[in-house]
């Protein structure tokens, strides 16, 4: 039995390295992004797989309640409150090139070790930065996963469908909103927290704020003058963070600039497929040459079940 060649080496590296390194990987990744962070720190990382998940949205109330006396009726309503809406899931995915000429050059034992540890770690930091800008989008893509800014908007109002539902329609299907053009949040912002809060807070608790890098900055200044300190909630965190009332809040320089997201996290959840967690496909030779290459893949897809316990701040200024 001969020794293996070259590209059986490399072959077997790779093949051996993801799993020995692969869930430690992503876990670290989740850790340095602020809105994975959350979800992993509060359970709201779910695993089911499939085409789609169906989540139960309730969307009013039943309002034929009444004090009643001796031989009172109640009006029949037929309510409908819950909905059943499907969250579709999403593929994404970022391929690693295996370079023939490289991995020539590369022969030698501690060589192929470091080229291939270079190569994973640089497609993970690549993966992440593209789940940033997924998760960070304005607006989606037909194949995106849903983001942030998508569920929490800055006009929740307008006719636009939002999962499935017309939130122009539906009024508890609206995110809390404050512009705050015209203001300094230095004179402002604290009341404006705390009356965007309050409003949410009627359906639900903001648990988490997460904000752009101009917001963060003003924020932390008044929040200085305040003697306000770092939340101890967060003493894992591997990203920049303070709190506020007992809130973690957290920097994500992915975020809108001038931005600041509160969030009740109960109603959000990533959902990752079980079948496809962060793994690689086989590898496969490019036509017409002596390159190889294989893919990072992940199926997910970010819901939430209630907007109306979600707020945003945007347009803040010094």
């Amino acid at each position: 039995m001969g020794f293996p060649t070259l590209e059986e080496t490399f072959d077997t590296m790779y093949s051996t390295t993801w799993p020995k390194v692969g869930t430690k990987v992503i876990d670290q990744m989740f850790y340095k992004m602020p809105l994975m962070y959350w979800f992993t720190k509060t359970l709201r990382k779910s695993s089911e797989g499939g085409r789609w998940i169906g989540r139960q949205i309730r969307l009013r109330t039943n309002t034929a309640g009444k004090s009643f006396g001796r031989g009172a009726t109640f009006d029949q309503v037929d309510l409908d409150a819950v909905t059943m809406t499907r969250f579709l899931m999403r593929n994404v995915g970022i391929p690693l090139t295996r370079y023939w000429e490289d991995e020539q050059i590369n022969a030698g034992k501690a060589a192929i070790v470091k080229i291939v540890q270079e190569n994973m770690e640089n497609t993970v930091s690549s993966f992440k930065q593209l789940l940033q800008d997924l998760f960070w989008a304005t607006t989606p893509g037909s194949t995106d996963p849903l983001s942030l800014p998508y569920y929490v908007r800055e006009d929740p109002t307008s006719a636009t469908t939002i999962a499935g539902i017309d939130q122009s329609a539906e009024a508890d299907w609206r995110n809390q909103y404050q512009d705050c053009s015209g203001n300094s949040f230095y004179t402002h912002g604290l009341k404006f927290m705390r009356d965007i809060a309050m409003l949410a807070e009627k359906w639900g608790t903001t648990k988490y704020i997460i904000c752009g890098k101009d917001a963060f900055s003003i924020y932390d200044d008044v929040a200085l003058e305040q003697k306000r300190i770092t939340d101890s909630k967060m003493g894992d965190a591997e990203f920049t963070n303070t709190g506020w009332k007992g809130i973690p809040l957290v920097l994500d320089y992915d975020a809108p600039d001038d931005s600041l997201y509160g969030l009740d996290s109960s109603a959000f959840e990533l959902n990752i497929s079980p079948n496809a967690y962060f793994k690689w496909t086989k590898w496969k030779e490019i036509p017409n040459a002596l390159d190889k290459v294989a893919q990072l893949v992940a199926r997910m897809q970010l819901i939430c079940t209630k907007r109306k316990s979600q707020w945003v701040l945007f347009n803040i200024s010094a």
